[in-house]
């Protein structure tokens, strides 16, 4: 998407599915593209003026500018939001106030994953590039992170241990089966996939939860 000038806007763990395909494990698919952007559109700005739309754990500073100016970089930044989850399990700013989330990712410098969390201490430039605030300091696309990241010094995942993964993964979720089935004539929804996204509309007071289900597996 980046090789064709257009930015996702809402990279976090439940958009970003793990798939097979052909036979192959462990396929990456980026889904909701919702919020798209055309960098080389003329209006560059992320929506209407006073309002931004995303999910806030996963928002880059400058999407909260007066004028909402965007580029890759903003899914550089969701990317290392979603790196320092899967290494920690916890998100990089964590609290039940959306205020506060929104406060920290425009003030505050995240704690190195292996500082926090005692996670792999080699991802921790990485991940801190990733979470720069200032986005000429992050990696410029995705295209520079995947090979910043294939150059780090950490032993490949095969389709070997891909494939054993799923395997448990597949057993584990049919002994759960009868469960989950009930769990979808109760809620209408499959309780292992859920999709949350937030629009905060500044200025207004407002803020809208949406929820939607997806019955494949997340990140």
């Amino acid at each position: 998407a980046h090789g064709q000038g257009f930015v996702h806007r809402d990279v976090k763990p439940n958009n970003l599915m793990v798939t097979t395909r052909g036979g192959r494990f462990d396929v990456v698919k980026v889904v909701d593209f919702g919020l798209v952007r055309d960098v080389h559109a003329k209006d560059g700005r992320i929506t209407e003026v006073g309002s931004i739309s995303g999910t806030p754990g996963y928002l880059p500073p400058e999407t909260f500018g007066p004028d909402g100016a965007i580029g890759p970089e903003v899914d550089v930044y969701a990317l290392g939001c979603v790196a320092y989850q899967l290494l920690t399990g916890h998100e990089v700013f964590e609290s039940a106030n959306v205020s506060e989330v929104v406060a920290a990712h425009l003030g505050r410098l995240p704690i190195a994953p292996s500082v926090a969390y005692r996670a792999d201490a080699r991802f921790d430039a990485f991940v801190l590039r990733c979470l720069a605030k200032e986005p000429r300091e992050r990696f410029r696309d995705a295209a520079e992170l995947v090979a910043a990241l294939e150059a780090l010094p950490i032993e490949a995942w095969d389709q070997r241990e891909a494939e054993r993964s799923w395997r448990r993964w597949e057993a584990t979720r049919a002994l759960l089966e009868p469960a989950l089935e009930s769990g979808r004539r109760s809620a209408g929804a499959d309780p292992l996939g859920p999709i949350d996204h937030i629009q905060v509309e500044l200025g207004r007071g407002r803020v809208e939860d949406r929820r939607a289900f997806l019955p494949t597996r997340p990140a």
